[in-house]
This record gives structure tokens, C-alpha cells and sequence, in this order.
């Protein structure tokens, strides 16, 4: 028999197993019903706990951890992310401040060219 054979087999077994226990559940509840059993627990019950305060402290204490950390970690990836993509920025920054600055340096020579071949020192008004 292959393996998924039995695997198939297994999860048939547990699922007809889990319906067979819901149903059995569902009947015992309609028969306490019926004959007027208390069947949930009072709303002022409290069960003893299986583990003591401290412990689950401990655990509520380490889970906050895992998240602090697991989100400082986050935190720093982003910054990294900020850090490669900041640098690309500046780089594209750099090249257009380049590129205006030259823009500018042949404008201002073509304004003197143009100036220094004019018949006129400030203009055609002389202003």
C-alpha cells in the first residue's frame, strides 16, 4: 500500500471520528436541554489554572520579546531598505545639480557672446 494510500486512510479515519464526536456532543447537549441538566459552566466560574502566574508570565514576557524583536528587526531592514534607495537619491541629486549647473554655464556664455557682439553696452535703450 503507498503512502498516500494510508495518509488518504488516516484523514478519513480522524474526520469521520471528529463528526462522530460532534454529533454525539450535539445529542448529549439537546438532551440535557430536554430534561433541564445544566450543561455550561456558571458565569462566575473560575477553573484552577494548569499553569501558575509566574509561568505565564513568562510566557506573556517572552512572546512580547519575540515581537520586539521580530519588529526591530523589521526596522532595521527598512532603514537598510532607506540607506540603498537614500543613496540612489542622492546620486540622481547629484547628476541633475551637475546637469543644471552646466545648463546655466552655457547660458550665461551665450548671454555674454551675445552681450559682447551687441552694438549696445546695456540694451538698446542705453538703460
Amino acid at each position: 500500500m503507498s503512502c498516500s494510500v494510508l495518509v488518504s486512510r488516516h484523514q478519513s479515519y480522524l474526520f469521520h471520528s471528529y463528526k462522530q464526536a460532534l454529533h454525539s456532543a450535539n445529542e448529549a447537549r439537546s438532551l440535557a436541554a430536554k430534561h433541564q441538566l445544566p450543561f455550561t459552566r456558571p458565569a462566575d466560574y473560575f477553573a484552577e489554572m494548569v499553569k501558575s502566574d509566574s509561568h505565564m508570565e513568562r510566557i506573556r514576557q517572552r512572546l512580547l520579546d519575540e515581537t520586539a524583536n521580530i519588529k526591530k528587526s523589521e526596522d532595521a531592514k527598512r532603514q537598510r531598505e532607506g540607506k540603498k534607495f537614500g543613496k540612489q537619491v542622492q546620486q540622481e541629486k547629484l547628476k541633475e545639480r551637475v546637469q543644471n549647473k552646466k545648463e546655466m554655464e552655457e547660458r550665461i556664455k551665450g548671454l555674454k557672446r551675445s552681450s559682447s557682439n551687441s552694438p549696445y553696452l546695456f540694451g538698446p535703450l542705453g538703460v
